[in-house]
């Protein structure tokens, strides 16, 4: 969160600085600080210097030494050496003024760590002081320890001062289910005390929101409008939750009426925008969004929103200005390349694709980007093309290059190269030898090429380094149970998956198969129709074809293989399993 300039900040007592200068004035003191007018504009905003503002106690020679080479520091634009003294000295005196500077030069660079430790020491040396208590409450809820926060506030609340119950209950969504009910039966037993207060209002709503009772949660923000109808954060609270658990009509109605009240809202405008989005209205919801970007042009966040919005209602035409207009302005680059890729491709401009999805940088679109680039090119049977990109992509961006490894893999098993994509694979492992995802991908590599002495290998060292890998743990085990006669050694490895994995499909299939492998019948169907009932899946359906057939429900298993059949008319395992099986 942006903080706001420090000159904005309601002054408490402070003492320190004048006190020096004062001091030094008093002493007789030849040097002469620098001008106002010289120093850096930005330094004066942190705190301007007051000589009346004296302070109560004397400091040591070395105190203020330090003090008047930071205040020389802060004039030099070196805040980080203003702020490590005054933090220092902070500690050393226990003065709140000094406490209270340190905090606001920590405040201005940004020093997180640093302004928590000052806030607590103005808080602990000023107890009365409603703007320290205030403040340290806030640098323990940024810092996340909510339970002290709340503590604080409830003082800050009993002092008369502005409290932020609503900032904790936001937050409190992470925290473990134990300290967030503690923290619910707290605001809840302070807004029995202060029942019109809306901040807890709020803050009891929201924590009933983060535990799914939404009916609660919608009471208590219909009883804080009540109070106060026109309360933005109430209105925006609970449309936000109307709209979570799909009341979007209801949301958008409401909306429509705080808008012809507060035109100017931008929160609520892009809520509704976003309800509108939801409600199948994409013009209604661009036409909110473009009023938006009206009042803030430059917010590249709110472009692009309106870009993906458009993308989202075909009007692909208004996507690509919206697209160009970040490219313009420099913002939001490599996101706008990679919807402008994904418009061309859509057009059927592959080679206008290509060239945006290469200018997408190291953010979050790459990978995307890049996978998406190497289907473009696949698709066209442009592989070397595709190799090329993804090599030099690994070269220019070494921290993706195990996904881009896998990619250039993937290309290749996609064109059957199957001994081309072992060597990108090996390559990769020499780099990464412990890579459990590139361990896993050549060991499925090694199933295509029937390698099973090279798939136990893979498989085995993912194990060495995690024993617990589940899916390591099923494969091999299955893989035992359905190409060797190791039954008892694939059940041992099924089982700790299954373990681990309880309610995972494919690890209940592999168990059924292992079953049907031991001669288990009964167990193995029970399994296989668990497992088919999770994930309707061709692989599961060809098991249990195979185990109703050998239990002599043929009919049954006829029918379910031309079911499957119907959904996966390409399934070579379905056509396989009937082959094998033969019915006359």
């Amino acid at each position: 969160m942006t903080q706001a300039p420090l000159s904005n900040m309601t002054p408490g007592p402070r003492k320190a600085i004048p006190g020096i200068l004062a001091t030094l004035l008093l002493t007789g003191c030849t040097t002469t600080p620098p001008s106002p007018e010289a120093a850096p504009r930005g330094y004066h905003d942190i705190h301007p210097i007051t000589r009346q503002q004296a302070p109560t106690i004397p400091f040591e020679k070395e105190t203020l030494y330090a003090l008047l080479v930071a205040e020389f520091a802060g004039h030099r634009e070196r805040l980080d050496i203003s702020l490590g003294n005054y933090l220092e000295q902070a500690n050393h005196t226990r003065d709140p003024g000094i406490a209270e500077r340190a905090l606001r030069i920590a405040h201005y660079i940004g020093a997180r760590q640093a302004a928590l430790e000052a806030a607590r020491i103005w808080a602990e040396t000023d107890p009365d002081n409603r703007q320290a208590l205030e403040t340290y409450a806030l640098e323990l809820a940024n810092a996340g320890d909510l339970t002290e926060s709340a503590n604080l506030m409830q003082r800050v609340l009993d002092l008369g001062g502005d409290t932020h119950f609503d900032l904790l209950a936001a937050r409190a969504e992470t925290l473990p289910p134990p300290q967030r009910q503690a923290m619910q039966a707290m605001i809840e037993e302070t807004l029995r005390d202060h029942p019109d207060h809306v901040q807890l209002m709020l803050a009891r709503a929201l924590l009933l929101e983060h535990d799914q009772q939404y009916d609660e949660a919608l009471e208590q923000l219909q009883q804080l409008l009540r109070a106060d109808p026109h309360n933005r954060q109430g209105r925006l609270h609970k449309n936000r939750l109307l709209h979570r658990i799909g009341r979007n009509q209801e949301a958008a109605d409401n909306l429509k009426k705080a808008l012809a009240d507060s035109p100017q809202d931008q929160r609520l405008r892009l809520l509704y925008g976003r309800v509108l989005l939801e409600l199948g209205q994409p013009e209604d919801a661009l036409s909110q969004f473009k009023r938006l970007h009206e009042r803030s042009p430059n917010d590249s966040d709110l472009t692009l929103s309106i870009a993906l919005t458009a993308l989202e209602g075909n009007q692909l035409e208004e996507a690509e200005r919206y697209l160009n207009l970040l490219l313009q302005q420099g913002e939001q680059e490599d996101s706008a390349h990679y919807y402008l890729g994904r418009l061309a491709e859509n057009r059927d401009q592959w080679q206008e694709a290509r060239d945006h999805y290469l200018q997408v940088g190291g953010g979050e679109e790459f990978l995307p980007a890049y996978s998406q680039l190497s289907k473009l090119l696949a698709d066209r049977e442009r592989w070397s093309e595709a190799q090329l990109y993804l090599r030099q992509a690994r070269d220019q961006y070494p921290q993706f290059r195990i996904p881009l490894f896998m990619l250039e893999s993937e290309v290749l098993i996609e064109q059957r190269e199957y001994d081309a994509a072992d060597t990108t694979l090996s390559e990769a492992l020499e780099l990464y030898p412990r890579n459990t995802r590139l361990l896993y991908a050549r060991a499925m590599l090694a199933d295509k090429n029937s390698d099973l002495e090279k798939l136990e290998r893979d498989l085995r060292t993912i194990l060495e380094i995690d024993p617990e890998h589940a899916i390591a743990l099923n494969a091999l085990g299955y893989t035992l149970a359905d190409r060797t006669d190791r039954y008892q050694e694939a059940a041992e490895l099924v089982r700790k998956a299954m373990a681990l994995n309880p309610n995972d499909p494919a690890v209940i299939d592999s168990m059924g198969w292992v079953e049907f492998r031991l001669g288990h019948y009964e167990s193995a169907l029970k399994l296989l129709e668990q497992a088919y009932a999770l994930m309707p899946d061709h692989e599961i359906a060809a098991h249990l074809v195979e185990v109703l057939w050998v239990m002599e429900r043929r009919q049954q298993a006829l029918e379910l293989w031309q079911k499957a059949l119907q959904q996966y008319p390409d399934s070579e395992l379905l056509k396989a399993v009937m082959e094998r099986l033969n019915p006359s």
